[in-house]
């Protein structure tokens, strides 16, 4: 019975339990498409940046953030600090890295692209998501 209300509750707010299915997407949308082919120079490319996160990355990225996000208006504190947090730079083709914090959408193969990181900050923001939820919490249960 406990389950069958937990489910209840997922089910009566679905833009909070669905939020989260709608942003892996947006962020991670390298997850849906086909299996990479495999190239040494891509390889070598992406290992170095795997590696250790050179200051100039870092930068670039706070410079993301204060001038196309924070400027514009966002200011969950959350959402800042993802943007902060996550390497996109490691989420397209080592072709367009040098790219990855600017204000665009890249190509990440396919026909597909990255969203630029204003519309990611956005609507990740406009989805209000809190830390716990009902849904979250029934889960460990």
């Amino acid at each position: 019975m406990h389950a069958e209300a937990a489910m209840n509750a997922c089910r009566s707010n679905p833009p909070q339990s669905l939020g989260w299915v709608f942003m892996m997407f947006l962020l991670f949308p390298q997850t849906v498409s086909s299996p990479p082919v495999s190239n040494p120079e891509a390889e070598d490319e992406r290992s170095r940046a795997d590696s250790a996160e050179l200051p100039e990355t870092r930068a670039a990225r706070e410079r993301m953030v204060q001038e196309q996000i924070f400027a514009r208006g966002i200011r969950a504190p959350r959402v800042l600090g993802a943007l902060r947090k996550v390497r996109r730079h490691r989420f397209v083709p080592p072709g367009v890295q040098p790219s990855a914090y600017e204000d665009s959408a890249l190509p990440i193969g396919l026909g597909q692209t990255i969203s630029q990181p204003y519309v990611v900050a956005f609507m990740t923001e406009a989805l209000e998501l809190k830390p716990r939820t009902a849904c979250s919490r029934s889960a460990r249960a």
